[in-house]
């Protein structure tokens, strides 16, 4: 396994495209601050960066690409006749899809933090480390799911559908729900859609998950039901598969 994962990131850290998409994450933060300029907190520009379908999007291409490029140039074959059972192969990719969403979780992190000090209020609430450890979950919640759709069909296309249906679903809500505050926001989604895609993915500012009843609790079991039921599901798609 250890070997297999240095191989992987060797190949993902000599593409260029990595650079180029991670270079847009760090971009976010700054045209945030140009559009809102003082009115926006450190702690709100964080969670708008990390939280945004533009976000989702980028994050979800860059997987997509990144094994899909396995199976479209069948090097996943290759691994598997190197002695690598296709489980250990799978669960490579599972790791490797944590790391490179915390990798760009981390990349607009700094971002945010140093556009912040220049452009914004440095204030944070007393709650910010709890309502980013449940952002970072989801973002791998939703970085597995992706990578579950990839393996399971073989198809980076596939990968890339899935990332534009969840970027429209988010959108969407943006709109249909402008004028509910974000609180309301997350117990609408908290209440009536627990266990969609759509729970785990509003996450667009740093107050939506409240310090109500329940939400932050509801946002780690949604997320971890999420990355259980995706590794599962798609280590019995495996089962089936046949990489020979």
């Amino acid at each position: 396994m250890k070997n297999l994962l240095k191989a992987d990131f060797f190949h993902i850290l000599k593409d260029k495209s990595m650079y180029v998409l991670m270079a847009v994450v760090f971009v976010l933060p700054l045209i945030t601050c140009i559009m809102f300029g003082s009115s926006i907190s450190v702690e709100k520009l964080i969670f708008t960066s990390i939280g945004t379908d533009m976000f989702c999007a980028i994050m979800g291409i860059t997987l997509s690409f990144v094994f899909g490029k396995d199976y479209s140039q069948n090097t996943i074959r290759n691994k598997i006749c190197y002695g690598n059972s296709k489980y250990k192969v799978i669960f490579s990719f599972f790791i490797e899809a944590v790391v490179i969403t915390l990798a760009f979780a981390l990349v607009a992190l700094i971002s945010s933090l140093i556009f912040g000090a220049i452009f914004t209020n440095l204030t944070f609430t007393a709650d910010f480390v709890a309502k980013l450890c449940c952002q970072l979950l989801i973002l791998i919640a939703y970085g597995i799911l992706v990578t579950a759709f990839v393996i399971s069909t073989k198809s980076m296309k596939v990968g890339f559908f899935v990332t534009i249906i969840f970027s429209v679903i988010l959108t969407a809500i943006s709109a249909m729900l402008p004028k509910m505050t974000n609180s309301g926001i997350a117990m609408f989604f908290s209440r009536v859609i627990y266990s969609s895609v759509s729970t785990m993915l509003v996450s667009s500012s740093g107050d939506v998950f409240g310090i109500f009843g329940g939400i932050y609790l509801n946002a780690i079991l949604v997320s971890i039901v999420y990355i259980l039921l995706s590794m599962v599901t798609t280590i019995l798609i495996v089962r089936k598969q046949n990489y020979k």
